[in-house]
């Protein structure tokens, strides 16, 4: 059984996007826009296609490193790309776990830590901030 719900406009496969994950920053999509998109209303990005080349598998999981909530997640099981997704510093964006040599479900949904929070909170403040910047300077 899954432990978050995927966005519903993501296709079937390995890498997915968190339902309510997503805070529009694009930078997920920046990174994989042939295997990404943003909903019509573009408050959330999904996954439209999963990669099939390497060079869509590097965009995927630039995708992954760069999500700002970890929204964006991998779901496979495949041990090289969670060692990699592990060296890189995600570990937790990943649905399995490395435990040893083999991988594993974790026993309870995995929360990212507390300053983690404090710098997703931080980031939508300085948006908020420059939005009502812009806005006022236009205005």
């Amino acid at each position: 059984m899954e432990k978050h719900q995927r966005f519903p406009l993501n296709v079937a496969g390995d890498f997915y996007v968190v339902d309510g994950m997503c805070m529009a920053c694009t930078a997920p999509t920046l990174e994989a826009p042939d295997l990404m998109a943003h909903a019509p209303n573009g408050l959330h990005c999904y996954f439209k296609r999963q990669p099939t080349t390497p060079e869509e598998i590097n965009q995927a999981t630039l995708a992954v490193c760069v999500s700002c909530c970890g929204g964006v997640r991998y779901a496979g099981t495949d041990l090289k790309m969670i060692r990699l997704l592990t060296e890189l510093g995600v570990p937790e964006s990943c649905d399995q776990y490395l435990t040893g040599a083999t991988v594993s479900e974790p026993a309870e949904p995995h929360e990212p830590p507390t300053s983690f929070k404090w710098v997703i909170l931080a980031a939508v403040v300085i948006w908020t901030l420059g939005a009502a910047m812009i806005f006022l300077k236009w205005y």
